[in-house]
């Protein structure tokens, strides 16, 4: 994985962690922006875990 996918990556995680910690009814619409960036960046076992988590999917 490239360093500006590993660096994607972190952010995606980061996102994920607050969005589901702190809100509880995080905007789809940013969890949609988290899945495509796991993917974009290979990480389809994130994508999918995210996409399972998620209390609304669209």
């Amino acid at each position: 994985m490239p360093i500006s996918s590993n660096h994607a990556v972190v952010k995606a995680r980061k996102v994920k962690s607050h969005l589901l910690t702190f809100s509880p009814t995080s905007p789809v619409f940013l969890l949609n922006r988290a899945i495509e960036t796991y993917g974009k960046c290979g990480c389809l076992v994130n994508a999918r875990e995210l996409f399972e988590e998620m209390p609304q999917r669209d």
